[in-house]
């Protein structure tokens, strides 16, 4: 009995160790299949290169050479130098984990992992990348970057793009200036639980970011969350929601489309909008609450949210024009939404019918304060000489 006891225990402690005997690490400069890789053994059989699947002569996990594109479970530890994966330098079967640290990875042909964490560093995609889940989580004042500029990016399953709880002063970038996001299977965290000081943005200046959830800023823990457009096309197929420490901002109007079955924003959050000359890219949120499938998904929340107003370079601030900045199918709700008015020029905002249904929510440029009260004295003063010349 005692001995059946201690074989279970060994078999656990080996268990828990599985994860140091998959990790193989990169150090240096050069394509995926170079001999950079420095492995941890002690497990009856080594991995090699991660993902690589079809002449790996590794033996012990698994049958080698089956040609299963998931066999190689080696676990890709990223922590020092620049790696690329190019059309001659590539895994040709899934990598189980890649962990980048504060090193540099260069996807220029397709690849395809079970789970990435983004830890530190740089992640250049310019081809296509799929990954089933996919995590930005830096430590404390740690960064991450991630430039797209082509490639389709699928997400199979969800992306959890945020610090962890007790991070401060992380910053986090995903820029999108080309190609496609693709996160239409499941929800897209974007902002999570770190704390003081710690940043996640979206910055999209192109390309497509296609997404059937989007949450933003998943707690009050003091992460600041962001999600800014100013070109290429944005689609939610169900909602978007800024949950706390957040805000969506639409700038300019060289966007194709911004659009949204429904958008919620919670009290304290921000929708945020910029114009340019042609005032900004209209924010469309599409659902009816009829379509089949769709039937919860419709209408726009911003009661106790801020509205958050600027001006760019070119914009006339001639009073009395006005902007149309989101578009509602069916009902737009703006109890107790303030303006913040973060340039030189006010505005007001109105909620009306829209042309084609539905609700407008427009903004008009008014008359600065100090205006009105020059207007005001100046009125006063003209009354008073009106009636000393009767």
């Amino acid at each position: 009995m005692n001995r059946m006891i201690v074989f279970l225990l060994v078999i656990v402690l080996l268990g828990s160790n599985a994860y140091a005997f998959n990790e193989v690490y990169w150090d240096g400069t050069g394509g995926w299949m170079n001999a950079n890789w420095t492995e941890v053994l002690g497990d009856g059989g080594e991995w090699s290169v991660p993902g690589w699947v079809v002449g790996n002569t590794s033996s012990g996990n698994g049958t080698p050479n089956d040609g299963s594109y998931n066999w190689n479970k080696g676990y890709a530890m990223i922590q020092n130098g620049t790696i690329q994966v190019t059309a001659a330098s590539m895994p040709d079967g899934r990598v189980e984990r890649i962990y980048l640290g504060d090193a540099q990875l260069d996807v220029q042909a397709n690849l395809l992992a079970y789970r990435t964490y983004n830890n530190a560093g740089t992640m250049n995609v310019s081809a296509d990348f799929s990954t089933t889940y996919w995590y930005i989580a830096p430590g404390s004042s740690d960064s991450v970057t991630i430039n797209q500029t082509a490639g389709t990016v699928v997400l199979s399953d969800k992306a959890y793009f945020g610090a962890d709880s007790g991070v401060d002063n992380a910053i986090m970038n995903y820029n999108l200036s080309g190609g496609v996001f693709d996160a239409t299977v499941n929800i897209a965290y974007l902002g999570r639980y770190g704390g003081a000081n710690t940043t996640f943005t979206f910055n999209q200046t192109g390309g497509a970011y296609n997404s059937i959830i989007t949450r933003m800023g998943n707690s009050a823990n003091g992460e600041q969350t962001y999600y800014n457009i100013s070109d290429g096309d944005f689609d939610v197929t169900k909602y978007v929601r800024l949950y706390n420490n957040a805000t969506f901002e639409v700038i300019g109007s060289d966007a194709s489309s911004v659009r949204m079955r429904q958008l919620v924003i919670d009290a304290g959050n921000t929708l945020s909008v910029a114009l340019d000359e042609n005032g900004s890219t209209l924010i469309e949120v599409y659902g009816d609450g009829v379509e089949a499938g769709y039937e919860n998904y419709y209408g726009v929340t911003l009661d106790n949210a801020i509205l958050s107003l600027d001006t760019l370079a070119g914009f006339d601030s001639v009073v009395g024009n006005t902007y149309d900045i989101l578009w509602s199918a069916t009902t737009i709700s703006a109890d107790g939404l303030s303006v913040l008015n973060s340039s030189g020029t006010v505005f007001d905002y109105n909620i009306i019918a829209g042309a084609n249904g539905g609700e407008l929510l427009r903004v008009t440029v008014v008359p600065e304060p100090t205006s009105m009260l020059l207007l005001s004295i100046g009125g006063l003063v003209l009354k008073r000489k009106l009636r000393q010349n009767r």
